[in-house]
């Protein structure tokens, strides 16, 4: 995205608009542990690594949308 990150994206829909319920997955090449405490602490449900497979994903997706 080139105006904004995953991050910042995560922080604004959680504190600024009307869809802050949703669930949020976020596919991130980033897996430092600093990295991951910031995303989970902003309010990411899910998090997949690059590359990933559209089965993971999907079954990820499927997870979040019973909860």
């Amino acid at each position: 995205m080139p105006s904004v990150d995953g991050l910042a994206l995560t922080q604004y829909i959680r504190n600024q608009s009307q869809q802050s319920h949703i669930p949020i997955l976020m596919v991130s090449s980033e897996a430092n542990d600093t990295h991951l405490s910031n995303v989970f602490s902003a309010g990411v449900n899910a998090l997949c690594d690059k590359p990933f497979e559209p089965q993971l994903v999907k079954k990820i997706l499927y997870q979040l949308l019973e909860e």
